[in-house]
């Protein structure tokens, strides 16, 4: 790799040219990963996703006494159920995985903090491996209920979609950049392209 700077000297419009024997590093933000194909009744109000301190603000406001869905179990979820606890009647935390951080920590971990996680916060239940089937609604049409896959009707008037992230690297589309398929993260080798190698747990905890 070569760059180009400008000096900083008297002679202004001259540059320099500088090797490096390195790689770049491309730091690019995320949005939240949302259901593709769309799920029924998910244009309900008070559904959200987590991106933004704005929607944290937002969902913390309206979660006072309320019944909450938590969809995800990974980071994102599991966090919001601890903020949300206190000031929730009820949360519920539904997990297509046995146990919550599985991807990260493995299940035996996974499986400790649950009976932590479940222990220190007794108004939050755990539904594992269920999924979001359709959300029902109001005549005011707002969310108050969730249909799971498992066929669990679950009352609620806050949903919260935290499901992971999708890197934003749509404007690489078009280059020579490999993509992973599903995070749309840049695959710099197949270490970390290799979600089983417990290297790429590592990258995923810490990028």
């Amino acid at each position: 790799m070569h760059a180009k700077f400008r000096d900083q000297g008297p002679a202004l419009g001259k540059f320099d040219v500088a090797n490096f024997n390195f790689q770049p590093f491309t730091s690019i933000s995320c949005r939240p990963r949302l259901y593709d194909p769309r799920l029924p009744g998910d244009h309900l109000r008070n559904i959200h996703s987590l991106h933004s301190l704005e929607e944290c603000m937002k969902i913390t406001g309206k979660a006072h006494g309320m019944e909450i869905v938590l969809v995800g179990s990974s980071f994102i979820g599991m966090e919001l159920a601890e903020l949300l606890s206190p000031i929730a009647s009820k949360i519920h935390i539904l997990s297509r995985s046995q146990v919550p951080y599985s991807v990260a920590f493995g299940n035996t971990t996974g499986e400790a903090l649950l009976g932590h996680f479940l222990r220190k916060l007794p108004n939050v239940t755990f539904h594992s491996t269920t999924e979001v089937k359709s959300f029902l609604g109001n005549d005011a049409s707002e969310v108050c209920g969730v249909v799971t896959t498992s066929e669990e009707n679950i009352n609620c008037q806050l949903v919260v979609i935290a499901i992971g992230g999708i890197a934003s690297t749509g404007f690489l589309a078009e280059s020579d950049i490999t993509l992973n398929p599903k995070t749309q993260c840049i695959v710099v080798n197949q270490v970390r392209a290799c979600r089983n190698s417990w290297k790429w747990k590592i990258l995923k905890i810490y990028f």
